[in-house]
């Protein structure tokens, strides 16, 4: 297999196909999340909101060093990860989509130039 293809698909037929596989992916991790609400108690949902704090920061300890995120973005990162918790209908792809728009022109450059093969 070459650089660029995935089980015999190149980058471009994946990333063309990637939406519509995402798409129920998400539907049925908005209903996995949203059933098991209903039945939580409020002692659980303080143990539960403690681990998703660490992990948010675990999350974000993890992001890049390399896209040198200044303060309001940290900031505006950290509460798309809040709203993420309280709201099963932002799913990981919205929510990549949404930390991608915080990105600036420089961030983007960077990106773009860690996804170019060499």
């Amino acid at each position: 297999m070459s650089l660029g293809t995935h089980r015999g698909y190149s980058q471009v037929e994946v990333h063309k196909i990637m939406p519509t596989e995402q798409s129920p992916r998400d539907s049925q991790r908005l209903e996995l999340r949203t059933e098991p609400q209903a039945m939580t108690t409020a002692a659980d949902k303080v143990k539960r909101d403690a681990i998703m704090h660490k992990r948010m920061g675990r999350d974000l300890d993890r992001m890049p060093d390399h896209l040198d995120f200044n303060e309001d973005q940290v900031t505006q990162i950290k509460a798309l990860f809040d709203t993420q918790q309280r709201s099963p209908e932002l799913t990981r792809t919205r929510l990549r989509e949404r930390i991608l728009g915080l990105l600036t022109d420089e961030q983007w450059a960077i990106i773009n130039e860690r996804k170019r093969p060499d």
